[in-house]
């Protein structure tokens, strides 16, 4: 689980393993926070390790070892907070730069592309990928009960502009809330499905007020 401090990446982690009478059990470090479920699906006992790793500069560097043998990474922003999705950091570009990530999201920069670089939901996706390559991406935007208290038209500009990262992300997009428990679980059953071939899909929800959904 990667994304800035204080958008509910532990508590979805927590949401998800829960207290429901299966195999779970956890470890914390500093900046890094592991929990462990087990669980039983079609008569075959499936074991995932969650690392989630805090959202200062200070634990960066625990991104590579949570992320090398990932099979999925969750990539998580706060609906409520715009700038988890999308913030900016002042500095230059080195010449040469050719990331195909970066060139696609400094279109939505008015400023000189020289000058900015997407910070957040994009540097954290360029730091993993260094990483890894091949684990099954997902961006989630967490806090989706308070989000849906905001004006539809506000709802309406945050989905077009989450939608428009997850494409270039090549992701599966989410909107979740882990107070109320919405998509957590049908998040890693996505997962679950994508790894082991398994017949369960999951349905595209473009509505605006409701979770969104989309692939």
């Amino acid at each position: 689980l990667l994304g800035d401090c204080q958008i509910g990446k532990t508590s979805f982690m927590v949401k998800y393993v829960g207290d429901d009478g299966e195999e779970q059990n956890g470890l914390q470090m500093t900046g890094l926070n592991l929990m462990d479920k087990t669980m039983a699906v079609r008569g075959a006992r499936i074991a995932y390790s969650i690392w989630d790793v805090a959202g200062d500069i200070q634990s960066v560097d625990h991104i590579p070892i949570a992320c090398k043998d990932a099979v999925a990474i969750l990539y998580m922003f706060d609906l409520t907070s715009r700038c988890t999705l999308n913030k900016l950091v002042f500095r230059s570009f080195p010449n040469d730069s050719n990331s195909e990530i970066q060139s696609r999201f400094l279109c939505w920069c008015s400023f000189p592309a020289c000058l900015f670089d997407w910070c957040s939901i994009v540097d954290w996706y360029e730091r993993a990928r260094k990483w890894n390559k091949t684990a099954i991406p997902i961006l989630i935007g967490t806090k989706f009960d308070d989000f849906a208290q905001l004006p539809l038209e506000m709802q309406w500009a945050i989905v077009n502009q989450a939608r428009a990262y997850a494409r270039a992300m090549k992701a599966t997009l989410f909107f979740s809330s882990a107070t109320h428990n919405i998509n957590v679980n049908k998040i890693f059953k996505f997962i679950t499905a994508k790894l082991f071939n398994l017949p369960w899909t999951v349905e595209r929800n473009l509505t605006i007020g409701e979770p969104i959904i989309d692939f």
